[in-house]
């Protein structure tokens, strides 16, 4: 009897690994203690982003010449900058900054890449040829003078910095997803999805995406954390945001000639961006452990 029934559970368990894939990855993710705490901290991120305007204690632009350059205090939890302006205001307000470029430029690029990279892989030949050697000229292009061009011509403002990123960021993923649809492609029942009359959008969306795109779902993890270090690096280059934007970038950029004397100003922004980047890497590490079918051990 006990035989039996620990051969019953291991069939159960295994059928459920096959036919629920989704549930064996979220329990493989879960046991990744790493991914489980960039997820905590991504979601608090969000939080604090959504609830800014509840969270800071004073408007992130008020300038006050009689706090400048003062240290944290009751008044001022992490200080103040060389304006007198709240740091503990200016990030808490620099998150939405963030999440807004990090999920543009993801959103904006998947969507690319899938499309680009959907009807590069399948249709083949030309089209195939055009659009990759058009990323290998893409990819070719320096990115500061790009993104300088764009700002001197559209100005410093977040929708601007979010299309410059996309234009020199799109190739990596849709490459990826291109050589994923190459894979799936000639699999059997791609094969008889074209027999049976399937139109092409149907075939892609409907039998090639849904088992091409997993390692997408990898990459657009890692991709939100360095979309947030680019816009920090551009911002801190001063060719980024307009510098009175509370942006996490432009307040450690800020912050370079007070490193030694007002430390705080260079420490809290720097730690909320290393922090997220972090927290971003651990959830793609941990999105590619669970998604991996070698990891189900079958």
């Amino acid at each position: 009897m006990m035989n039996g029934a620990a051969s019953t559970g291991d069939i159960e368990l295994i059928v459920d690994e096959v036919f629920n894939p989704k549930a064996d990855a979220w329990k493989r993710f879960r046991a990744n203690k790493a991914a489980m705490l960039g997820l905590g901290w991504a979601i608090l991120l969000v939080l604090i982003a959504v609830f800014a305007t509840v969270i800071q204690r004073y408007d992130p632009k008020k300038i006050s010449p009689l706090d400048s350059l003062k240290g944290p205090s009751r008044r001022h939890w992490f200080g103040a900058d060389l304006l007198g302006r709240d740091v503990w205001s200016r990030i808490v307000n620099g998150s939405r900054i963030s999440l807004s470029v990090a999920i543009g430029v993801v959103f904006t690029s998947l969507v690319l890449s899938l499309v680009v990279g959907a009807l590069s892989g399948y249709r083949g030949g030309f089209i195939d040829a055009a659009f990759m050697r058009f990323a290998d000229i893409i990819l070719a292009l320096p990115y500061v003078p790009v993104l300088l061009a764009f700002t001197s011509l559209l100005g410093r403002k977040v929708w601007v910095l979010v299309f410059a990123i996309v234009a020199i960021s799109w190739m990596s993923t849709a490459r990826l997803f291109r050589a994923g649809v190459l894979q799936v492609k000639s699999l059997d029942y791609v094969e008889a999805a074209k027999a049976s009359g399937a139109s092409t959008w149907r075939i892609i969306f409907r039998h090639i995406v849904p088992n091409a795109i997993q390692p997408v779902i990898v990459s657009v993890a890692f991709s939100i954390g360095t979309a947030v270090l680019l816009e920090s690096v551009f911002s801190f280059l001063g060719i980024g945001l307009d510098p009175a934007t509370p942006a996490w970038g432009v307040m450690v950029g800020d912050a370079r000639q007070y490193v030694t004397s007002s430390a705080h100003l260079f420490f809290f922004p720097a730690s909320a961006l290393v922090l997220t980047v972090l927290a971003f890497t651990f959830i793609g590490d941990g999105l590619r452990d669970a998604l991996d079918p070698k990891m189900r051990g079958l």
